[in-house]
């Protein structure tokens, strides 16, 4: 590996592992805000809806921009947004203009992910899928070990919920500071060039006709609602249903751990990925299936272990697939995944707030499995269409 490949890849670690960071700690502050602001349950599911609004909309607006002037310098402007974002919710008066931070953080956030994915796969071309996984471990360590140090940090330092944007917010500072000295390769300027010049008339591979990235950007609407879903009624679940309230956040840490280990055996694998997302898929399907008729407290622990492992490598393998297949738009590709992920992390959420209002939280389970069959389903039909096509990725 080159040194400024190697450069880039540490970049993406500290990168992601901050959007980790800010995602683990954010439930923990959110109550704490809601506590401050005097919110009621409708206005802080507004204020998650805010972050998630901006993940649905940003993406995809900047990935066709960042295909034509660089990657690196939409990059750096997301940085300075989320910071941006994160310092203006410190110093928020009232609710509306921290539900502003909020969604500023949020653009910041999406662009930031679907940025790292097009020039991981810029860089790294048909390994991208084994560097992301190896990337998107840093992800799930963020969002382990921020609730830790927001906790310790309460406890012994007197913080509250702002100790957590001050943090992201010098971190994202540091990273585009970090990336103003990453020199995009001469391919990327060339082509850059290219774009801007009328004379020159380029072929950009973008959405095709065959319908692959649709495909692709239904997986991904499938996988965020199964990540949200999964995470934010969990805790519920376990209080409510299971009877054991003082371990639902060990069992969600539980969760997020695992996808660790799983992220990185599937960049080891990373030539076998369309396989991979396919059996992913259909493991976490089989395991929904099975939850709401489980009663020991145990087996849902393996249970939610295995569902961990199962989600772990399917973000990273779906982004890289959208980035290889329509490398001369890769911002745009990723864009619009980033986009499917935002809607289907918004839409399931709701729905399984009001499934779980008439038929109770274990038929919330059922939902997800159907997320995971559609995920499946989807998977195995872009493959299929990549073997019709006799093209070589598994």
């Amino acid at each position: 590996m080159s040194r400024s490949k190697k450069y880039v890849f540490v970049i993406a670690l500290g990168v992601l592992f901050f959007l980790g960071f800010e995602a683990g700690g954010f439930q923990i502050s959110l109550l704490e805000m809601s506590i401050e602001f005097r919110l009621s349950n409708r206005s802080s599911g507004i204020l998650v809806a805010a972050q998630q609004s901006a993940v649905i909309l940003v993406p995809v607006l900047f990935g066709k921009l960042a295909d034509n002037i660089g990657k690196k310098k939409i990059l750096f402007g997301a940085c300075i947004t989320f910071s941006m974002g994160c310092f203006l919710s410190i110093i928020s008066p009232v609710y509306g203009i921290l539900w502003l931070s909020i969604f500023v953080i949020g653009a910041g956030y999406s662009v930031c992910e679907s940025m790292i994915s097009a020039l991981l796969a810029d860089l790294f071309h048909e390994r991208s899928s084994k560097y992301l996984n190896f990337a998107q471990c840093f992800y799930s360590l963020g969002a382990v070990i921020s609730p830790q140090i927001l906790k310790f940090g309460t406890k012994l330092l007197g913080w509250d919920w702002r100790a957590l944007f001050v943090i992201c917010g010098i971190s994202y500072l540091l990273m585009a500071t970090g990336v103003l000295f990453y020199r995009e390769s001469k391919r990327q300027e060339v082509l850059i060039k290219k774009i801007h010049n009328p004379k020159v008339k380029v072929e950009i591979n973008t959405v095709s006709r065959d319908g692959k990235l649709l495909l692709l950007t239904i997986g991904m609407f499938a996988y965020g609602g199964l990540e949200v879903g999964i995470s934010y009624y969990l805790n519920t679940y376990i209080s409510k249903e299971i009877l054991r309230p003082e371990a639902a956040a060990n069992v969600l840490s539980i969760f997020w751990i695992v996808m660790i280990p799983a992220r990185f055996l599937g960049g080891l694998l990373h030539r076998a990925k369309l396989k991979i997302m396919v059996f992913c898929f259909g493991s976490v399907f089989a395991v929904l299936f099975c939850i709401p008729f489980v009663q020991s407290f145990w087996i849902l622990v393996i249970l939610i272990a295995t569902l961990g492992a199962g989600l772990g490598p399917i973000w990273s393998n779906l982004m890289s697939t959208a980035a290889q297949d329509y490398n001369k738009s890769s911002g745009m590709a990723t864009g619009i995944l980033s986009t499917g992920c935002g809607c289907g992390a918004v839409f399931f959420p709701v729905a399984l707030g009001a499934l779980s209002d008439v038929f109770g939280l274990r038929v919330v389970f059922f939902l997800l499995a159907a997320a995971a069959a559609l995920g499946m389903t989807v998977c195995a039909a872009y493959r299929k269409k990549v073997l019709r096509n006799g093209l070589s990725i598994s």
